[in-house]
């Protein structure tokens, strides 16, 4: 991660969001003709946030049976529990597949939780939480391009005038000043060609 927030991606002439190293523009990003709409919140806050509203033992959290996760675990354990990294989940992931694939029958009870998942083709529609509205504008507010707006900013709005007048001043800023106050003409080129007799001489 560390490298990849440190180096310029290749050059997208598609992108629209800013081109450099992720943590500079993270750190400045006026410098990158952009807006800063970081908000700076306390770890604590957040944790206080997600215990609130996001425990673990949330139903959203069970990405597998209760009965398939119990397996999972306990072969897990068998391992030691070693901490899982970028370096080993693969070999981690093979070692249980390979468990799961030892196992010499799957209790009848759980058939039906197993492959009810593995059989799912279409997910769930998810409904909007309660105490929640849909986005502002959202495909309601469709341009003639067909783009609308799913972002965040003033919830959901978008730019408000000042924020659209500080990009105007920071692309104005970056603008090449073409004006200049010097009366001094223009200087001639001058070029001076040889016959073709003289193109030995060279």
């Amino acid at each position: 991660m560390d490298r990849v927030n440190n180096t310029a991606k290749r050059a997208d002439k598609n992108k629209i969001l800013p081109h450099g190293v992720p943590n500079d523009i993270y750190e400045n990003p006026e410098d990158f003709g952009v807006l800063d709409f970081k908000i700076k919140v306390d770890k604590e806050a957040i944790d206080y946030v997600r215990n609130l509203y996001a425990p673990q033992d949330h139903p959203v959290f069970q990405l597998v049976p209760p009965t398939f996760a119990e397996y999972a675990v306990q072969f897990y354990e068998a391992m030691n529990a070693p901490p899982v990294s970028r370096h080993n989940i693969w070999e981690v992931y093979l070692i249980l597949l390979d468990k799961f694939h030892e196992l010499e029958e799957i209790p009848e009870a759980y058939h039906a939780d197993w492959y009810r998942v593995a059989m799912t083709d279409e997910p769930e529609p998810l409904q909007l939480l309660e105490g929640l509205c849909e986005l502002a504008n959202g495909e309601d507010g469709m341009d003639s391009d067909g783009n609308y707006y799913m972002g965040g900013v003033n919830n959901g709005a978008g730019l408000d005038g000042c924020q659209l007048e500080r990009i105007d001043e920071i692309e104005a800023q970056d603008e090449p000043q073409l004006q200049s106050d010097s009366q001094d003409p223009e200087p001639e080129l001058l070029v001076e060609f040889s016959g073709e007799e003289d193109a030995d001489e060279w």
